[in-house]
């Protein structure tokens, strides 16, 4: 009996699916599309609200290096980075901190169903300095790629006869002879984040010469080295020299290098014949490149750049551009479409002479970075030595500012201090105050390269150290 009446209850339960099969079908596939309504609402930032139903939202996707930073907005904590906070559309005061580092902070527009990151990079309040060299380095000049720097090795130009004499028995404690001549140190570094040591290409002294009154010039290509002697060491003939090479004499002494070989200075020939031809070559091939990655730029700004502008540098991942505007010009409401998520940050379309700008490809923003630049650079008015045969020379053109590996960031060099700041102009932070005179880029963002004197009273020489920066 209690068989049968399971074999009745099984057909009619069959029965019943059957007949109301394509109601059940219908009702799953329903709660599928309802579900991923709403899952798609709640990733887009809306949430349940009481009064409006569906609010909608914008999301700000805290990020920051190193990770683990509290994330406040408005002054409130509401979480650590490396979390998504759904905010209202609006502006907002978002910080990040974390012990021992420099705040970040910056004014965030949030905008519906957009996501915004912060990308904060955050600096140590009290950077570690790392030696690299101890002989004193003459001139370090950074190679076009950003990826070696090479400098000069000499005996320290001596201020009186007694000084001379007293030096004819011996040369200073920290300096060998055969230290003396040219370095290189590459900038990439080794597995397990083994920094590349110095590596000498040229030794020895030129005769009745010092390697402080030389020019260096890097090839396009960041494989040769132009070492240049003048007859008259005066910088304003150097310049004109090197802007006019047509009309100008060739110097007085000319080494061009190999950087991948070592040579007895002995055995080096003077090129001073071939200069002008060299010179003009890497000129052409420098304007060469440049104008092919002009071409990444829309046509009517590229004109306009090429007539208005000179210095431009791209940053390393040649999403941006780096420019002093020569003359007064106005750059167009628009040249790309509006991209989702772009940077709010005050930007300006209008150009002014001897300010630096950075122009961003990608979203079509241009931010003033600094209304001052005086240097012989921003003169030039766009002749051939814009993006560098930036390898111009210690002596005849040291930018104020470098771009950074993160090519988000500038290097800001100034006489007491070294600053790094957001390609916006935000978030400007002295990371190294001192005597410093110059500062190149690392291999990588936790660390910058200076040129500094920390004991002048026992050793008169800058040396390179990496400034460790996280």
């Amino acid at each position: 009996m209690s068989k049968l009446i399971r074999s009745i209850k099984q057909e009619h339960s069959q029965t019943w699916l059957a007949r109301h099969r394509p109601l059940i079908f219908a009702v799953v596939v329903l709660g599928v599309i309802v579900s991923s309504s709403l899952l798609m609402h709640y990733i887009r930032g809306y949430r349940p609200d009481p009064e409006k139903g569906l609010k909608s939202s914008g999301l700000l996707v805290a990020t920051s290096e190193p990770k683990g930073a509290k994330v406040y907005v408005d002054g409130k904590l509401v979480t650590a980075t490396h979390d998504t906070v759904y905010l209202e559309p609006g502006e907002y005061w978002v910080e990040i901190k974390k012990d021992g580092y420099i705040p970040w902070k910056k004014k965030l527009t949030i905008f519906k169903e957009l996501v915004t990151q912060t990308n904060a990079l955050l600096f140590s309040v009290a950077p570690d300095l790392k030696s690299i060299t101890y002989r004193g380095v003459i001139k370090p000049l950074l190679s076009p790629d950003q990826s070696k720097i090479v400098y000069a090795v000499d005996i320290p130009q001596l201020k009186s006869q007694t000084e001379q004499e007293a030096s004819d028995s011996a040369l200073p404690p920290y300096l060998n002879l055969e230290d003396t001549g040219l370095w290189m140190i590459e900038l990439n570094d080794l597995p397990l984040g083994f920094s590349q040591s110095p590596r000498q290409i040229v030794r020895g002294i030129p005769l009745n010469r010092r390697w402080q009154e030389a020019d260096f010039i890097w090839s396009p290509n960041s494989r040769q080295l132009m070492v240049v002697f003048w007859s008259q060491p005066d910088q304003d003939k150097r310049q004109s020299a090197l802007r006019e090479i047509k009309d100008s004499p060739p110097p007085e002494l000319v080494y061009l290098l190999d950087i991948t070989k070592t040579y007895d200075l002995i055995d080096l020939p003077n090129r001073r014949i071939e200069y002008n031809l060299i010179v003009q070559d890497w000129q052409t091939q420098s304007q060469l490149k440049l104008e092919q990655k002009l071409k990444l730029l829309p046509d009517e700004l590229s004109t306009l750049l090429a007539t208005s502008s000179a210095d431009l540098r791209f940053s390393p991942d040649e999403t941006k551009l780096m420019y002093t505007a020569t003359t007064s010009a106005q750059l167009a409401d628009q040249y790309r479409d509006p991209v989702p998520s772009a940077s709010t940050q005050p930007q300006t379309r209008q150009l002014e002479s001897n300010q630096l700008y950075i122009y961003d490809l990608k979203e079509d923003r241009n931010f003033v970075i600094d209304q001052q630049i005086t240097t012989e650079q921003a003169q030039l008015k766009g002749n051939l030595w814009t993006e560098p045969l930036v390898g111009l020379s210690h002596t005849l053109y040291q930018p104020q500012y470098r771009w950074f590996p993160s090519s988000r960031h500038l290097i800001h060099i100034q006489a007491d201090k070294i600053s790094l700041l957001e390609y916006d102009n935000t978030n400007r932070t002295v990371v190294f105050s001192g005597e410093s005179s110059q500062a190149f880029p690392a291999a990588s963002t936790d660390k910058l390269i200076i040129s500094t004197t920390l004991n002048p009273s026992s050793f008169p020489l800058p040396n390179l150290y990496h400034l460790i920066l996280q």
